[in-house]
């Protein structure tokens, strides 16, 4: 199984991304990262910069390589079998809506879906055991 581990930052209150990072984890007999991209996304503005620590001069239009970087990270969802995210209502809400088709497999909460040893949330995002038996 693999997963595409994924975190979004955004830049202003209607949560437009700034970056977006993928690491693509096969869990199986053996376990590892296959693939990795991390790219800035141009943005007017970088209102949260306070949070976010991404200075609005590294996330102007006059670098475009952040394209290529998106059309990496459409082949790895490719062979990914879920994608994961802390937390995944707000990163797929972002994902789907500046990236559509970028991430087609079924998400996973990471904060809400796995048990890390203390009360889980269930959430709209949630595999059933009989769905994922490698559930931590």
């Amino acid at each position: 199984m693999k997963l595409l581990i994924i975190d979004t930052e955004t830049a202003d209150d209607e949560n437009t991304p700034c970056e977006i990072s993928a690491t693509l984890y096969q869990v199986s007999e053996y376990k590892g990262a296959v693939a990795s991209v991390s790219t800035l996304i141009p943005v007017q503005a970088n209102n949260v910069q306070a949070i976010n620590g991404i200075a609005p001069e590294l996330t102007t239009p006059s670098i475009p390589i952040y394209l290529n970087a998106l059309v990496f990270l459409k082949e790895m969802a490719t062979q990914a079998d879920y994608a994961v995210a802390f937390n995944a209502e707000f990163d797929s809400d972002v994902v789907n809506k500046f990236f559509p088709n970028l991430i087609s497999v079924p998400w996973l909460c990471a904060m809400r879906d796995f048990n890390w040893g203390y009360h889980i949330i269930n959430s709209q995002f949630a595999i059933r055991n009989s769905q994922f038996s490698e559930r931590s």
